[in-house]
């Protein structure tokens, strides 16, 4: 009976897992007011007479997109009007679960109710599903989740295990109300994402991520129909990948001691090439719709703190995007361009902010005197 009652409540955190999206979930948010002052410098004077020769930054207006919980990786809807993100650490739950939110008006819904941890939420190109990393089921085999269940159901029979679960993630396709969950990797890659990181190409039918293997983590691609998974990077440590927006390129990150760097191929995945020559932290890459922007989260100007920057595959010229006190993280450009979604943890938490794009640091007036 005990048994019988332990295989219910697994069953019932199955069901919980896939709750559908219920509009009530949805609410109004605060937009006007949040306003940030966040700046764009440069390290020498301009040589252009666009600008004023001796003005060293440009305001940007940024505005904060979240305020409850943390919040973090935003990603844009094809038509640019939507911004999926995972929150955590709120009142109705403290895993990170995927949210949905409408720019205009400013409304979020929450789309998945599991009980692991959501990553990397990106939509599919139909407009009508997402896919996302989760530790959702890999933590229902866990070892210490289920002596956690016996602890609760059956005491007597459970071990005194309280270590902290060390789940790992899989990646999955959805409906964007959250039903129709199905895996997209197959058995033999099952578990071997620790690290919650992917991408899709313009067309939806590749998926990149990160597999984990002993002692090295590859950037692997796989086709959602099926087929044989391939591995792009040739590095021991290899992560963040991400696709341009018309699919033809592929950017991710390449870890080497005390730091790491920027790594770039062509689709069909030819030879990779490194963008960057510095050794520092170059995190979380995304690509601008024009296909010869990259933008990345960096500390690579030695004020302790991460900050964004704009780099040109064509010229090469590297422009800082922003200049705080606060980590920025996680950037991503609208479709048209014209806006940057990030994560900035100014107010004390991890939040979503939206900032304006200048021409000025796409268009080489603010390059930096220094290479990637």
């Amino acid at each position: 009976m005990k048994l019988l009652k332990l295989i219910a409540c697994l069953a019932l955190v199955s069901c919980q897992s896939t709750k559908p999206l219920v509009d009530k979930t949805a609410k109004e948010l605060p937009f006007g007011g949040r306003s940030q002052p966040l700046t764009v410098q440069t390290e020498s004077a301009l040589t252009t007479g666009m600008l004023d020769q001796e003005k060293k930054s440009i305001d940007l207006k940024v505005v904060a997109l979240t305020l409850a919980g943390e919040n973090e990786q935003p990603s844009f809807s094809k038509d640019g009007v939507k911004v999926l993100f995972v929150s955590r650490e709120r009142p109705e739950h403290s895993h990170s679960q995927v949210y949905e939110l409408t720019l205009n008006p400013l409304r979020e819904r929450r789309v998945t109710y599991h009980d692991g941890d959501d990553a990397s939420p990106v939509y599919h190109p139909d407009g009508n599903r997402l896919l996302y990393a989760s530790t959702t089921d890999s933590l229902k085999n866990d070892p210490v989740f289920i002596e956690n269940l016996k602890q609760m159901y059956s005491p007597q029979t459970a071990s005194v295990e309280t270590n902290k679960v060390n789940a790992k993630f899989d990646l999955f396709l959805s409906r964007l109300d959250g039903r129709d969950i199905s895996r997209i990797l197959p058995n033999a890659l099952r578990g071997q994402t620790s690290q919650p990181e992917l991408a899709l190409d313009s067309k939806g039918r590749i998926v990149a991520f990160v597999a984990q293997a002993p002692e090295r983590s590859d950037v692997m691609v796989y086709p959602l129909s099926g087929g044989s998974p391939r591995k792009v990077s040739s590095d021991r440590e290899s992560d963040s990948p991400k696709f341009s927006f018309d699919g033809a390129k592929i950017v991710w990150v390449k870890n080497v001691p005390k730091g790491s760097q920027l790594t770039m191929s062509s689709v069909p995945f030819s030879k990779s090439v490194a963008l960057s020559e510095k050794i520092a932290r170059h995190l979380s890459p995304s690509w601008h719709p024009n296909g010869e922007h990259i933008v990345f989260s960096s500390d690579r100007s030695g004020d302790g703190n991460l900050d964004l920057y704009i780099y040109s595959v064509k010229t090469k010229c590297l422009s800082r995007a922003t200049q705080s006190k606060a980590d920025e993280s996680a950037p991503v450009f609208s479709p048209d361009g014209k806006k940057l979604a990030f994560t900035s943890n100014l107010s004390g938490r991890n939040q979503i902010y939206l900032a304006e794009m200048k021409d000025e640091l796409i268009n080489g007036k603010f390059c930096l005197p220094e290479a990637l």
